[in-house]
């Protein structure tokens, strides 16, 4: 909450604990540099903060503990991090229960989980579909909190390093989306890739030959093989790569060029048994096509020229020209 005196979005706002661990959080958060207001000091930090009902006053954004508390007329200890004030409520009668980006926190203390789970979804209406931390080492109580309405859940880590991604695997941002609970149009941390136009181009096609494929390979292995296995496809997508290379996609080039090697595919049999020669023939001849199909286009699309000394001498001779001739006007 410290962090940049709580300014990050991601940062906490509210604090619940249980009954039987309250004594414990608030002896840890006082050793942290936490001071709790009484409620005479709460109201008084409340009248600085908001203005409006719950609209924050941005005189005090951002503001350290020190100065909220000088502005407010209440002394808090020396090395004071935090203001924290109790409620017993979340709405427009305890203010506190809002949005808060600076160094105040507002804590509650409850009889179990289930109160806090009440609690905290009460709490989330304010930012719902933002973020919510739980620190505990129950993982039942981990997912029954993960059923609620924010976009990012932290266990056992700090909201603001949390929530950026610091500490975590989230994407390292400080525009965190709400999804559609807050209306955000993404419930992700809101990167680069958000930010840039993805055109995708579909084929029709695409689906008509993944169905066909589909098919030929059915029947292969419930009517060839009468079994399915790991070497069903037996290599024949690198040869469709190469067909699809040498047809340019062209659907019914595809099936003439699919012919010619399903002749070539199964007339390797032939040639082993007519010359000895080994099935992995037909493939090698696959890869020598592929080869020289590829050297073609490369021909095709670009030009090699080689430049010699001699290709160099008229172009000096014609950039002196034009000096000579000023040297003779001169």
């Amino acid at each position: 909450k410290t962090f940049d005196n709580g300014t990050i979005c991601a940062s906490e706002q509210s604090v619940i604990c249980e009954t039987c661990n309250r004594e414990a959080v608030i002896a840890e958060f006082t050793r942290q540099g936490g001071y709790f207001m009484s409620e005479d000091e709460c109201n008084k930090v409340c009248a600085l903060l908001f203005r409006n009902g719950h609209a924050m006053s941005p005189k005090f954004v951002g503001r350290s503990a020190q100065v909220i508390a000088d502005a407010a007329g209440i002394t808090v200890p020396a090395g004071t991090r935090v203001l924290i004030g109790e409620q017993h409520g979340v709405g427009d009668k305890w203010p506190l229960s809002y949005e808060k980006l600076t160094c105040v926190l507002v804590f509650y203390t409850v009889s179990n989980w289930e109160d806090a789970c009440d609690l905290s979804i009460a709490l989330l209406q304010n930012g719902i579909g933002h973020t919510m931390s739980i620190h505990t080492e129950s993982k039942d109580i981990v997912r029954k909190f993960s059923v609620k309405p924010a976009s990012r859940i932290l266990i056992n880590t700090g909201g603001t390093q949390g929530g950026t991604g610091l500490s975590t695997g989230l994407d390292i941002a400080l525009t965190l989306g709400c999804g559609t609970w807050g209306g955000s149009s993404v419930s992700e941390n809101v990167g680069p890739r958000h930010l840039i136009n993805v055109k995708r181009v579909v084929l029709r096609t695409m689906f008509l030959s993944g169905g066909i494929a589909g098919i030929a390979g059915m029947v292969q292995a419930t009517g060839s093989d009468i079994t399915l296995s790991t070497g069903v496809a037996g290599g024949v997508g690198f040869t469709g790569i190469i067909i699809a290379w040498l047809a340019q996609l062209n659907p019914y080039v595809s099936l003439l060029i699919s012919f010619a090697f399903s002749i070539l595919v199964k007339g390797s049999s032939v040639v082993q048994s007519s010359f000895g020669l080994s099935t992995d023939c037909a493939e090698v001849l696959q890869g020598i096509i592929l080869f020289f199909i590829m050297a073609m286009e490369f021909f095709i699309r670009y030009k090699i020229v080689f430049r010699g000394h001699s290709e160099k001498r008229p172009a000096a001779k014609e950039a002196a020209a034009p000096e000579k001739k000023e040297a003779d006007n001169a």
